[in-house]
């Protein structure tokens, strides 16, 4: 299991380098050319300034059972389609309950946006405290290596929510 960090906009990663650390994980965080990190805790990969170059290269890299951390709702189901996980910096957990109420949100503000010819900068962004994410991601990283340990060889362990007691 490798830690993905979509670095487009990530405001949680020191929590992310203290839990997965702990764990003995592999942190990944993966910025485009315009961001700038300077981190030697963690492996930094650089990619072009493309649109979406982030998040392409993030997909093709990703394995089964990996998790990514991103505030990106497309891309968090292109995660779950590869058999991965993904969590968002407030901590709120992406799964099959939940990511088609998600993307149709999504969809229906472009439509909005779209039409109306409006493109505000938006609500300034509730920030949630560290903690908040720090324990739900902790909680589904422990959750994660548990099922990993009972799961027969190569299998990632099954979505939240999914053939679980919780």
């Amino acid at each position: 299991m490798k830690l993905w960090i979509d670095g487009d906009a990530c405001p949680v990663v020191d929590a992310i380098v203290r839990a997965g650390k702990a764990r003995q994980l592999p942190i990944i965080l993966v910025k485009n050319i315009h961001h700038h990190y300077d981190r030697s805790d963690l492996e930094v990969q650089t990619v072009s300034g493309g649109p979406d170059s982030v998040d392409f290269h993030i997909i093709n890299q990703l394995q089964p059972g990996d998790v990514v951390i991103t505030q990106d709702t497309g891309l968090a189901a292109l995660v779950m389609a590869r058999k991965a996980y993904a969590i968002h910096p407030m901590g709120r957990e992406f799964t099959e309950d939940n990511i088609d109420l998600l993307m149709d949100r999504r969809f229906t503000g472009q439509l909005l946006r779209r039409k109306h010819g409006i493109y505000p900068k938006g609500h300034k962004a509730r920030k949630a405290p560290d903690t908040v994410f720090e324990t739900a991601f902790e909680e589904m990283l422990d959750r994660l290596l548990a099922s990993a340990e009972k799961a027969p060889e190569g299998d990632p362990p099954p979505p939240f929510g999914e053939n679980s007691n919780e």
